[in-house]
């Protein structure tokens, strides 16, 4: 994924943009239109996912951070959504248990057990 306002790439674990996303290049998608970016939280990422990403994606605009952070304690789900210049307005942490609702164009709830177990 490419951030345009700071010409950043990133890689997430998990990206889902619709079919006609706006392309940077030949094998990137530009931030604005993706409508989701996930990451799993791993020792090694720990800071580049809980505080460099976050900034990074609120910056190139991806309306939907999700990030799944089972070395948190206690482990969690958190949404961050309404991005702002360089940080999201909206923080929805979920511990194991709590539904985790996603907005449309998704407007589904995640089941938070399966993705902390």
């Amino acid at each position: 994924m490419h951030i345009a306002a700071t010409r950043e790439r990133l890689i997430p674990d998990l990206m889902i943009a619709p079919k006609d996303a706006p392309g940077f290049g030949k094998y990137e998608l530009l931030g604005h239109g993706v409508l989701l970016v996930a990451e799993v939280v791993s020792p090694s990422s720990q800071r580049q996912d809980r505080v460099a990403k976050p900034r990074a994606y609120a910056q190139g605009r991806v309306p939907l951070y999700l990030v799944i952070d089972q070395l948190a304690d206690p482990a969690t789900a958190t949404l961050f959504s309404d991005p702002a210049e360089d940080s999201y307005r909206s923080c929805d942490p979920k511990t194991a248990g709590q539904p985790l609702r996603l907005p449309e164009p998704f407007g589904i709830s995640l089941d938070t057990r399966k993705l902390l177990g």
